[in-house]
């Protein structure tokens, strides 16, 4: 991870493409901090749109793994120093937001201001530019999520065309 940090995204980009591995970038972020580097282990989130159906069933799993119902805070509780937290919120906008200052702070916290990376929305935006971590992300809305269920913590996603492992 540290020779990462001194390797610009082309030249990480070069390598992946010689190596075999097709669709690793994705475009049309926001960045927060442009020029600072974001390196470490992805610790994927995933969600979909609401439905009853699907989350009453994810709901029993959880309850009978003797887990809390699955929110977002559940999965940013797990982050470890060095994580990457990368989030598939299919590009959601309103209701799309994974983070407002708070979260982002906690975040910065439990990852030692390792990264986060939305496709997706953030909210709070100057408090979140307050904090000295890298973020990526799609928009800037106000509401608080909603109308999505999470549906996995540490698998494979993804953002754009990229497949993002964990």
């Amino acid at each position: 991870m540290k020779r990462a940090r001194e390797l610009s995204s082309e030249e990480v980009w070069a390598v992946l493409q010689e190596k075999g591995f097709n669709n690793q970038y994705a475009d049309g972020f926001q960045v927060l901090y442009p020029g600072k580097t974001m390196v470490g282990r992805a610790f994927t989130i995933q969600f979909m749109p609401s439905r009853s159906d699907v989350d009453d069933v994810a709901r029993a799993k959880a309850k009978n793994s003797g887990l809390p119902r699955l929110t977002n805070q559940t999965a940013i509780d797990m982050l470890q120093p060095g994580d990457v937290l990368v989030v598939d919120l299919f590009g959601k906008k309103v209701n799309g937001t994974i983070v407002g200052d708070n979260l982002f702070y906690y975040v910065m916290k439990a990852t030692g201001g390792g990264g986060l990376v939305v496709d997706g929305s953030i909210r709070d935006l100057n408090g979140i530019s307050e904090i000295d971590m890298p973020a990526y992300f799609r928009a800037v809305d106000p509401t608080p999520i909603g109308n999505v269920m999470l549906t996995g913590i540490n698998i494979p996603i993804r953002i754009g065309s990229v497949t993002v492992m964990p």
